[in-house]
């Protein structure tokens, strides 16, 4: 996969602003592969669309830190970009299977392998918010 979005990280305030002028919510849980009881979540990576349908922003929390993110659907998956320079990546297929790039030491076009993954899961279904005035 070759570094990609070149969406802007929308300057709004994390929290129940961006959650009042949302158009769709979603939250995915990511554990271990081999943690079949989903004991322990890994990460904790939230998406919200606003008036575009398939980009907005996002929240990552790994540990005790959150990083907000720039969030999209790109094809059927759905992308979080975050960091710095947005460096670091992360994807969730429609199946669940949820991949983390480190794109840090890469050249803009050199292909990156993910350097590691996860089995995710939808919490709920995504909430469709009413336009809030």
């Amino acid at each position: 996969m070759v570094r990609g979005s070149t969406f802007p990280l929308l300057a709004v305030a994390v929290g129940a602003t961006i959650v009042a002028h949302a158009q769709s919510v979603e939250r995915w849980l990511c554990y271990h592969p081999s943690d079949s009881s989903r004991a322990t979540p890994l990460l904790d990576m939230a998406g919200v669309l606003d008036s575009d349908p398939t980009t907005g922003v996002g929240i990552v929390f790994v540990g005790n830190r959150a990083y907000t993110a720039s969030f999209q659907y790109e094809g059927l998956n759905r992308r979080w970009d975050f960091g710095d320079d947005k460096n670091y990546a992360f994807f969730i297929t429609p199946s669940g299977i949820g991949t983390y790039y480190d794109y840090s030491n890469t050249d803009e076009d050199e292909p990156t392998e993910p350097s590691q993954s996860y089995r995710c899961v939808l919490v709920g279904e995504p909430t469709e918010q009413a336009e809030q005035p």
